[in-house]
């Protein structure tokens, strides 16, 4: 089902049973209100921030449109929803949240233990990360000194082995 289309199809649906201003029909409208109200309360609930009592009010008051067909309530509430709006983004931007009002800048924490295992188990594999490094390259020098060794005696005869070994007289 495409959602799109059903949105488009009940506007319809509502504009040729009673034509009205607003573009969904009330039973729509009204569970959308519903829907935002609750969630802007919850949220003042948990983050107690000013905006979001005024986001509720303001939806709440988009009912509006349907106390009458007449175009000045229609425009009134529309005025009465920006004015709220814009109340809304002013206290977003000038007030803080409670919470934050409450912690001093005196009053640091140290460092959460969780932060410091972490640290020291990013060290612990960084330690073991350079210790594979350093155990490899070694590895790999004393390989090609053997090679390098063995290379150089498969080339010599006997007699330049014995001519090399220092006599005693």
């Amino acid at each position: 089902m495409n959602f799109t289309n059903a949105f488009i199809t009940l506007t319809e649906q509502a504009d040729a049973e009673k034509p009205s201003l607003f573009p969904f029909p009330y039973s729509m409208h009204l569970i959308f209100v519903l829907i935002s109200v609750a969630f802007f309360s919850y949220r003042f609930i948990v983050q107690k921030r000013p905006y979001q009592m005024i986001m509720a009010a303001a939806i709440l008051a988009s009912m509006g449109v349907w106390l009458s067909d007449n175009r000045k309530v229609y425009y009134g509430v529309g005025l009465v929803d920006v004015i709220l709006i814009l109340a809304a983004l002013v206290t977003a931007i000038i007030f803080k949240n409670p919470e934050d009002s409450d912690k001093k800048d005196d009053d640091v924490k140290p460092q959460p233990k969780k932060v410091v295992e972490a640290v020291k188990e990013e060290a612990e594999e960084v330690k073991e990360e350079v210790t594979e490094a350093v155990k490899d390259t070694a590895e790999n020098v004393i390989a090609e000194t053997e090679e390098t060794v063995a290379a150089q005696t498969d080339s010599l005869t006997v007699d330049q082995i014995l001519d090399s070994i220092p006599q005693e007289d």
